[in-house]
């Protein structure tokens, strides 16, 4: 059953709890799809240079959606160019327009369709985003400042305030840093709203809303629209917080447990690690009978033996929290390496218990040293071997075997530590690599950054997904299908576009994650379909 077509009659939207409802309280699921094409050089959406716009917005309503999310960017709205006429090639009805009039004619079309629209500012400059170091992961660029976004989002939304069809407003696409510039998005931290993007969103959420105040005002999340956590307990203030909705995106490859190299390099440890602790339990089933086991009189080595371990165990605690916050910056998500802090206070710890072992373990050396006549007599025997004198008599002999077995007892305990190490680190690890293509990662990972399990009191849209060619053999699609279905989320598929502009060749190349072929005519992968068909309906009624 396709999703329902939400008439103007039911305006305007708003969220309640983690759904977005009508004016009468009942569910308003939003089951989109991406049409770019606007945000780019041609501006102006896809598919228009080989099929009429009508048949494109009815095929649309055939395949089940009952929304567009349609970016565009700050080029067209402040330059409003002419058109390229091979962009329009099937739509002679657009000759002439400007941009922005084939924007107007084609949310005209969508909306007569009876499919909502929701804007989305997705770029500045004209041209394909958002990779890591691309100056639009910020809405205040070299080319547009804070000011003029603002500024596009009133304007735009002033343009279409009297569509009722047009029901939200995306503020910006994929927030995250610029590390070449040394930007560093924040979020509620800084007092610069050129780089904190609460503040930024305040003003862009208040911009949309003088315009239209019945437009929803969907606010991206940190790095790159994966992130929630820091945003959940600190909304951002808009003149009507029922409007807020919170937007997310994930692909396949923006993790690095969805990836099949890093799975192999992850299995690779663990026959590595594996085979370690084989060969170390060998060792200490041939070793054992030759150590003494420990007893009250060794507990210095085995304090010593605990130090060190604790130490080294704080110390790669420290290394794995500068690792995590050294990925996130370079992923462009700086100020969202929040599992830094508590590997920090777990390092503390450990680093607290090493030198407490270590304080014991040189006490009860000191006791050992004051209870045992020979302990002197072993170290100037020693002093005088290194010396080159000779000693005689059988005291240093008889002094050697405690301090052997002391020694000895010292690296069993240190065996035995380093065996439940390796075990515990191999056991991570294999647990790991087995996790990583289950379902139980992808949903622990989803809900943990979404807060969807947290009590979240604003809707989660999931505006950007999406897989291409090998979508079968791929089990992030249909753990992505099962997780929009258990939590019934807004989504966006990306895209229904089946070419987009390659503005260095100048022609028309493959979108292969498209929903349509090149001719915008026939579905490219039906199977696809179908799994996007089996979450259009919703599935919860906000009442309950």
């Amino acid at each position: 059953m396709p999703a329902s077509l939400i008439s103007p009659q039911r305006m305007p939207l708003l969220g309640q709890g983690r759904f977005i409802v009508d004016s009468q309280g009942n569910r308003a699921k939003l089951a989109c799809v991406n049409w770019y094409g606007a945000h780019m050089e041609t501006y102006v959406v896809g598919g228009l240079q080989v099929r009429h716009i009508r048949n494109i917005t009815e095929k649309i309503v055939e395949l089940g959606f009952n929304c567009v999310r349609l970016p565009y960017s700050l080029d067209l709205w402040a330059k409003d160019p002419a058109v390229l006429p091979e962009a329009i090639a099937a739509n002679p009805q657009l000759v002439n327009l400007s941009a922005l009039q084939v924007f107007d004619h084609t949310i005209a079309e969508v909306g007569r369709a009876g499919v909502v629209t929701i804007l989305n500012n997705h770029n500045s400059e004209a041209g394909w985003c958002c990779d890591l170091h691309h100056e639009d992961g910020l809405w205040s660029t070299s080319t547009y400042n804070t000011s003029a976004w603002a500024r596009s989002l009133h304007e735009m939304a002033w343009r279409y305030r009297d569509d009722p069809m047009v029901v939200g407003f995306d503020l910006r696409n994929e927030i995250h840093d610029v590390k070449r510039l040394g930007r560093i998005t924040t979020w509620g931290t800084s007092d610069d709203v050129n780089t904190d993007w609460k503040l930024a969103s305040e003003l862009g959420g208040r911009a949309v809303a003088a315009a239209d105040p019945s437009l929803l005002v969907v606010v991206s999340g940190m790095c790159f629209s994966f992130d929630l956590r820091s945003m959940h307990h600190d909304r951002p203030d808009l003149p009507d917080p029922r409007k807020l909705v919170w937007t997310v995106h994930y692909y396949s490859f923006s993790r690095w447990w969805t990836r099949m190299e890093e799975r192999v390099v992850a299995v690779s440890l663990s026959v590595g690690c594996a085979t370690l602790l084989l060969a170390l339990a060998v060792y200490l089933c041939r070793k054992r009978r030759s150590v003494g086991r420990p007893s009250v009189a060794h507990l210095s080595p085995v304090c010593l033996a605990a130090a060190c371990w604790l130490l080294v165990g704080g110390g790669v605690l420290l290394l794995a929290s500068y690792a995590l916050r050294l990925g996130y910056t370079e992923a462009g998500c700086e100020a969202m390496a929040v599992e830094s802090a508590t590997l920090d206070t777990a390092a503390v710890h450990l680093l607290w218990l090493g030198a407490l072992s270590l304080l014991f373990s040189l006490l009860f050396a000191c006791k050992l040293t004051r209870g045992n006549p020979w302990t002197m007599r072993e170290l100037n025997s020693t002093v005088g071997v290194s010396r080159g004198t000779s000693t005689t008599g059988k005291a240093p002999s008889r002094a050697r075997r405690p301090a052997k077995r002391r020694c000895g007892c010292y690296c069993y305990v240190n065996a035995v530590l380093g065996f439940c190490a390796l075990s515990s680190g191999g056991g991570f690890i294999i647990s790991l690599a087995v996790r990583t293509s289950t379902y139980a990662m992808l949903h622990d990972e989803l809900a943990s950054k979404w807060g969807l399990d947290g009590g979240v009191d604003a809707p989660v849209f999931v505006g950007e997904f999406g897989a291409g060619d090998g979508y079968a053999e791929s089990a992030y699609w249909a753990h992505m299908i099962r997780f929009l279905q258990q939590y019934d989320l807004d989504w966006a598929y990306w895209p229904l576009n089946g070419d987009r502009w390659s503005e260095a060749d100048q022609s028309w190349e493959d979108e292969w994650y498209g929903i349509l072929d090149p001719q915008y005519e026939s579905v490219r992968r039906p199977g696809q379909l179908s799994g996007l068909q089996s979450i259009q309906p919703s599935g919860h009624d906000p009442a309950t």
